[in-house]
C-alpha cells in the first residue's frame, strides 16, 4: 500500500529504513551464530568436495540421494556453470535495468549516478551476510534436519529462535524482500504512465490523472504477481523463472542499447516482444529441457532475436547518438559516433575511458566475488581462506580507487 500510494519517495524512504534494518539484523545474526558454536563437526561428514570451489563437471556422489528434488537439477554442475557464465555476461554488461534503472536516473548527476553504483556493489554485501548467516545456524541448529532443502532452512532456523528474535528477524527478511519488490511495483508504475500513456495516448491527462493511472499500474502488476505465484510450489523454480526466462528477454537487448550503436528503441521493443514468443514456445515444446539447455537456448534465441531486430530497424538519429555517446562514453561498437563525436571535438581522439570502463567492469565483478567470498569462510571461520580473500577484496578496493574513482565525472557535470 506504501508503494502505491507513496510512489518513488515513498520507496526511498523506507528502503533507507528497511536497509538499516537489515543492517541491524546482520549484526546480531553474526554475534548468533560465534555463539552458537563451530560447524566443524557437521562439515567433517561432508564429502571433500561439499567445500571446494574447485570447477567440475558433476558435483559430489552422494549429492543426489541428499537433495530435494527441487535442486537436484543442479548435479550436472559444470553444464549450469558454463551457461550461467554465458546468461552472466549479459547480465553484466546490460548495466542497471528494469526496477534497479529508475534508482541512477534520479541521481542529481553522473558522478552520483557512479557512486550510487558503487554504494549499491558494497550495500549487496549486508544480504550476502544475511544469507550465510542463516545457512550456518541452520548446519548448528538443525544438523540434517533440513533434508538439504535449502528452502527449509530460513523456517526451520526461525522456529528455533525465542520469540522476541523470531519477530525481529521476520522484520529483517520481509524488509529484504519489500525493498526489491517495491522498486518492482513502483518502476511498472513508471513505465506505464511515461512510456505508454503520454507517449501513445492523444487524450490529455492532468498530473492528477497520471498519478491515479499509475496506481491503478502497480495494483494490476500486484494482482498479477500474486496470480503469478499460485503457479509455482518451490521457491527456487519462480526463481529461475523470473531472472532466467523473464530477466532473460530483457537482458540481451539491455545490452545491446549500450554496445552498438545501430540498436535502436524500436529494435529494443521488437527484440524483446519476439524474445517472449520464442521463450514461451520452447518451454510448450521443450518442457523437460534439462537447466542448463533451456538457459543456453533461452540466451541464444533472444540475442539472434536482438541481432536480428537490430538489422532491420533503422538506428537513431546521428545527432541523438553522438549527443549520448559524448556524454555516456560507451565501450562497444561505436565507430562511426565516436569518429563524428570526435570530429565535432566532443571527444578526445584517443579516449581512455572505455577501455577504463572495460578494466573497471572486470575488477568489479572478481570485487563482489571475493566480497561474498570472504564473507562465507568467515562464517564457516576457515581463517586462512576468509584472510586469502579479504586481502584479494582490499587489494581490489585500492586498485579500484585509482582506476574507478579518481576517474569519475566532476561534481559541476550534468
Amino acid at each position: 500500500m506504501y508503494v502505491i500510494l507513496g510512489g518513488f519517495f515513498g520507496v526511498i524512504l523506507t528502503d533507507i529504513f528497511q536497509t538499516a534494518l537489515i543492517a541491524v539484523g546482520a549484526v546480531v545474526l553474526t554475534v548468533m551464530v560465534f555463539r552458537a558454536g563451530t560447524p566443524d563437526a557437521f562439515l567433517a561428514q561432508k564429502d571433500a568436495a561439499w567445500g571446494s570451489l574447485a570447477p567440475t563437471w558433476h558435483l559430489w556422489p552422494s549429492f543426489m540421494q541428499t537433495t530435494a528434488p527441487s535442486y537436484q537439477h543442479f548435479f550436472p554442475f559444470g553444464p549450469i556453470l558454463m551457461a550461467g557464465f554465458y546468461w552472466l555476461i549479459f547480465r553484466v554488461l546490460a548495466g542497471p535495468n528494469v526496477w534497479d534503472f529508475q534508482f541512477f536516473l534520479t541521481t542529481r548527476s553522473p558522478r552520483d549516478a557512479s557512486l550510487a553504483g558503487g554504494l549499491w556493489t558494497v550495500g549487496y554485501t549486508l544480504r550476502w551476510i544475511l544469507g550465510c548467516a542463516f545457512m550456518v545456524l541452520g548446519i548448528l541448529y538443525l544438523g540434517a534436519e533440513a533434508g538439504f532443502d535449502a528452502e527449509k532452512i530460513m523456517p526451520l532456523v526461525l522456529k528455533k529462535l525465542p520469540l522476541g528474535m523470531r519477530g525481529l528477524f521476520m522484520a529483517v527478511l520481509l524488509a529484504a524482500l519489500m525493498s526489491t519488490i517495491s522498486a518492482m511495483i513502483n518502476v511498472t508504475s513508471s513505465v506505464v504512465t511515461n512510456d505508454f500513456i503520454k507517449r501513445y495516448v492523444k487524450r490529455p491527462f492532468s498530473q492528477k490523472q497520471l498519478v491515479q493511472l499509475g496506481q491503478l499500474a502497480s495494483v494490476v502488476a500486484l494482482l498479477i504477481g500474486f496470480v503469478f505465484s499460485l503457479s509455482f510450489t518451490h521457491i527456487v523454480t519462480a526463481w529461475e523463472t523470473m531472472v532466467f526466462v523473464w530477466v532473460t528477454v530483457i537482458l540481451v537487448p539491455a545490452t545491446l542499447r549500450w554496445h552498438y550503436w545501430r540498436f535502436s528503441a524500436k529494435a529494443f521493443v521488437w527484440s524483446m516482444a519476439v524474445s517472449v514468443v520464442l521463450v514461451l514456445s520452447r518451454v510448450i515444446a521443450l518442457p523437460h529441457l534439462p537447466a542448463y539447455a533451456s538457459l543456453a537456448v533461452d540466451v541464444g534465441l533472444c540475442f539472434g532475436t536482438t541481432l536480428v531486430a537490430t538489422a532491420l530497424t533503422r538506428p537513431a538519429d546521428m545527432e541523438v547518438l553522438v549527443k549520448f555517446y559524448s556524454r555516456v562514453r560507451p565501450w562497444g561498437v561505436w565507430g562511426p559516433v565516436r569518429r563524428e563525436a570526435v570530429r565535432r571535438g566532443l571527444v578526445p581522439a584517443n579516449d581512455k575511458m572505455p577501455a577504463m570502463d572495460v578494466l573497471n567492469g572486470l575488477l568489479t565483478a572478481i570485487f563482489q566475488f571475493a566480497i561474498a567470498l570472504f564473507v562465507f569462510y568467515f562464517f564457516l571461520r576457515r581463517w586462512p581462506s576468509f584472510l586469502t580473500w579479504m586481502a584479494l577484496t582490499l587489494g581490489l578496493a585500492v586498485i579500484l580507487y585509482f582506476t574507478w574513482y579518481k576517474n569519475l565525472p566532476a561534481k559541476d557535470e550534468v
